[in-house]
């Protein structure tokens, strides 16, 4: 008999897995566990031993002090396998250290880590300057904004007679690109159109309001151009007003006159409205058309914008009874949501608040006064947005056309690592 066969004989052990263990006085069988458990020290079992679910690996890992407190451990490749690094993360998790990640140098804070360069450099102008292309471009992308044409102001007349309030102007275009870096100049010259002027109210009865003017180019080097809404018409003696035309790709809006709508701008522009609400932008780029004042009526709406400027809205006219009307609501530009309304009779119109700093809302026209002063137009809200027109007056002064916004031109540059 081999000693394989002996030990089997006097084995105590029954099933595969089964230990021999020391028990106090004796030596005995310890049974297999169960699976995933693991063989622990217990004093106070029997054997000794005992079987035992592993711990589950959260808290804290005792281990000899040659790691720094706090200090972030990395693979080291070598004899070493880990190493201490020169980044530290305290028990309230701020972390500190010196590095680059993905070629940004981060700086610590002492709370966080901060970048000290950037892959994106950005340039704005809210006037005329200079771009300056930065190290490590690699492409721009350019949005220009043109100048918004300005409302026209209110007409003044005796009771008895009708007159419609000033027109509004049309929104300014916004014209976007991409360009690679290689393609521009170390420098390139901006040019940020300025917003109409508002006309003024008229002082006398039996005359008519003063004509808001049109709104500037913008312009970004050679390779941009966006071309500026039209100014609308003064408030009319018995007839209606025309709004300021909407710009296109190739040309400017044309300013309302009397009761004829501002053209067209070449490609893709609207002509403004004449006892109508202002022609919507329907483009990529178009602003909204400017809206015609009505006679005897209250004011109509601006032209809205698909990407460009809001077009601003009429005033408010003056019937033969007389009775006093609101001014129109301006129209709305993209992404900007605030509500834009007119002046209610006999009012200004209130200013217009922007959401964010793109194209604007055209302003709202002013509220037309059948025994006082006629409502202002309000201002464009935003880059390039229409003023509105000003409302008339029986009594007092004709409301006084808003101010068309002022152009903008931002560049985005991505920059290599």
């Amino acid at each position: 008999m081999t000693g394989y066969q002996d030990f089997n004989s006097i084995s105590p052990m029954t099933t595969k897995g089964d230990l021999c263990v020391r028990f106090e006085t004796y030596s005995g069988r310890l049974g297999v566990g169960t699976n995933g458990y693991v063989l622990t020290a217990d004093s106070t079992a029997p054997s000794g031993v005992k079987w035992a679910a592993a711990a589950s690996g959260s808290g804290d890992v005792t281990a000899a002090s040659n790691i720094a407190d706090n200090r972030l451990v990395r693979g080291d490749g070598g004899s070493k396998g880990v190493q201490q690094s020169g980044i530290t993360i305290d028990d309230s998790n701020n972390i500190t250290g010196v590095g680059t990640l993905n070629g940004v140098t981060l700086a610590s804070s002492g709370t966080a880590l901060t970048s000290t360069s950037s892959l994106v450099n950005i340039q704005t102008f809210t006037s005329s300057g200079t771009w300056t292309k930065p190290a490590n471009a690699i492409r721009s992308w350019v949005q220009v904004i043109a100048g918004g044409g300005a409302g026209g102001g209110g007409a003044r007349t005796a009771s008895g007679s009708a007159s419609s309030g000033g027109a509004g102007g049309a929104g300014g275009a916004v014209v976007t690109g991409m360009f690679t870096a290689s393609s521009l100049g170390a420098t390139e010259s901006v040019t940020v159109g300025a917003g109409g002027t508002g006309g003024a109210g008229a002082t006398s009865d039996g005359v008519v309001g003063s004509d808001g003017t049109a709104g500037a180019l913008s312009s970004f080097g050679g390779f941009i151009v966006a071309y500026p809404g039209g100014g609308g018409a003064g408030g009319q003696l018995a007839g209606n007003s025309g709004g300021g035309g909407s710009p296109g790709m190739q040309g400017a809006g044309g300013n309302g006159t009397g009761a004829t709508g501002g053209t067209a701008g070449t490609t893709g522009g609207n002509a403004g409205g004449s006892a109508a609400n202002g022609t919507a932008g329907t483009n990529t780029i178009t602003g909204g058309a400017g809206a015609g004042g009505t006679n005897a009526a209250a004011g109509s709406i601006g032209g809205s914008a698909l990407e460009g400027a809001g077009g601003g809205a009429s005033g408010g006219g003056i019937a033969t009874s007389p009775v006093s009307t609101a001014g129109g609501n301006g129209g709305r530009a993209k992404g900007q949501y605030a509500a834009v309304t007119g002046g209610t009779a006999g009012n200004n119109a209130p200013a217009v608040t922007a959401i964010h700093s793109g194209p604007g809302n055209g302003g709202g026209g002013g509220g037309s006064n059948a025994s006082g002063v006629g409502g202002n137009g309000a201002a464009g809200g935003s880059y390039g947005a229409g003023g509105g027109g000003g409302g008339s007056a029986v009594g007092g002064n004709g409301g006084a056309g808003g101010n068309g916004h002022s152009g903008y031109v931002v560049v985005i540059t991505w920059l290599s690592a």
